[in-house]
């Protein structure tokens, strides 16, 4: 092999020997214009505001109850923090003892919804425990990984679900597939009432993530306020044999001598950053936003390929979808290809196929991701379009579906034959929408 030509420095101009030009000392006045220029708007702004945490009044629900409380009007809203502390009165007027079981999702599956409105009208986040537990995970390694901190079985780690057996209950501890809670069934002694007092927390997500900000609510000003509405579902127990769509189900029919109350207090911490002076520190944060919706009882009324289809709607930036589906005995679908065998997500009148999900496949590459395994409990799948780096907590948008440019956007599943029809599914969507916020300061 010859060489043809070999790269070197270019001479300087005037010769070998010339004197270089050297560029005239810069001022401090432009040494810092030029450090501004090249620092980040997100880290400016980081500079010029503090993140600070004020508690919210405290909410008390019942079955079916509803109850919503306004955010406090300070700040670029983030987040919520929110404990529910749940007292279950389990009521057996039968002379002999009453087995009720645990659902896998229990407890939060007592959450109908939580949802937050912009001035009574525009909905930014709307969920229930499901999708709300879904969404404020999606990007936390090993947040469903099940452990032995419960006191019971295998179950979420005590931090986040913390479950008291009370009086006159003795536990069945889950067996080593695990659950949410660690406890499979409570057995009722006769003519006696049995508390159960559980404690959990959720996050209720205003922004995309806490290193950009992007999507956080104005909520500084005059013009602009949120509220948080909480709902508790109506009826906690459910007919079974294995019914986990309800957080608590019995054998067979539900008997007229069981009968069940419960009271959730919930408290949340409001979490914001104060606003800087300069608005166009956080003027791109605010102008988009990010937002959480969730639809509830989509069904399936076939099995087989490409059975399950989601008509995405657009103008959004999609960033995640999950999905939780049950058959309809109200069992968790099952995992891997016992399920939803296969996903895909699709546009253009299926012309496009950006993304081809195996169940059995993903489960295992999600475990790599996360840290921990998202099918565990079964009924549970995940499309991520930020998992697209090794550093799940460094946000991508690489992996986005622009709903803006594409046509018919749609998710479509297969279903694993055998399974009992009609399935029902909810499907949260997390997004970004360009441009929707108008109102700002004041």
């Amino acid at each position: 092999m010859s060489i043809t030509s070999v790269q070197s420095n270019a001479m300087p101009a005037g010769g070998p020997t010339a004197t270089q030009p050297v560029p005239p000392s810069l001022t401090p006045g432009e040494i810092a214009a030029l450090v501004e220029q090249m620092t980040p708007v997100v880290a400016r702004f980081r500079q010029a505001s503090s993140p600070m945490k004020v508690a919210l009044d405290s909410q008390s629900l019942n079955l079916g109850g509803q109850q919503g409380i306004r955010i406090a009007s300070v700040g670029l809203g983030i987040r919520t923090i929110t404990h529910w502390s749940v007292v279950l009165n389990l009521v057996n007027g039968a002379g002999g003892a009453q087995v009720v079981n645990l659902s896998n999702v229990f407890p939060y599956n007592l959450i109908a919804n939580s949802r937050v409105q912009i001035n009574g009208g525009a909905t930014v986040f709307s969920a229930g425990g499901l999708g709300t537990f879904a969404v404020m995970t999606r990007n936390r390694q090993s947040t469903w990984k099940l452990d032995g901190t419960s006191g019971f079985g295998p179950a979420l780690n005590k931090s986040l679900v913390k479950t008291t057996v009370g009086a006159n209950l003795t536990p069945t501890n889950v067996g080593q597939a695990g659950n949410f809670s660690g406890i499979a069934s409570l057995s009722i002694a006769a003519n006696s009432t049995g508390v159960l007092t559980v404690d959990f927390y959720t996050i209720e997500k205003l922004a995309l993530d806490r290193e950009s900000l992007l999507g956080a609510l104005p909520l500084q000003n005059n013009s602009t306020y949120a509220t948080l509405t909480r709902q508790i579902v109506s009826n906690a127990i459910g007919a079974g044999p294995n019914n986990h769509s309800f957080p608590l189900f019995t054998a067979g029919a539900v008997p007229g001598t069981l009968t069940h109350n419960l009271t959730a207090t919930i408290s949340s911490t409001y979490d914001f950053w104060s606003v800087p002076s300069d608005p166009g520190l956080y003027q791109e944060m605010v102008f988009n936003s990010y937002q959480v919706q969730e639809q509830t009882n989509l069904t399936v009324s076939a099995t087989g390929p490409g059975a399950l289809v989601y008509n995405i709607p657009q103008n959004q930036y999609l960033v995640a979808a999950h999905i939780w589906g049950f058959d309809s005995a109200g069992n968790l679908l099952p995992a891997d290809v016992g399920g939803l065998s296969f996903l895909k997500l699709q546009y253009n009148a299926g012309g496009v196929i950006p993304v081809q999900h195996f169940a059995d496949r993903e489960r295992a590459a999600q475990f790599i991701d996360y840290a921990d395994d998202r099918q565990a409990v079964g009924g549970y799948r995940l499309w991520d379009g930020e998992d697209t780096t090794e550093d799940l907590t460094d946000a991508d948008q690489a992996g986005w579906i622009d709903t803006y440019a594409a046509a018919t956007p749609q998710l479509v599943a297969d279903v694993a034959s055998g399974l009992g029809t009609p399935i029902t599914y909810s499907l949260t969507r997390e997004s970004v929408v360009a441009g929707a916020v108008q109102v700002v300061g004041g």
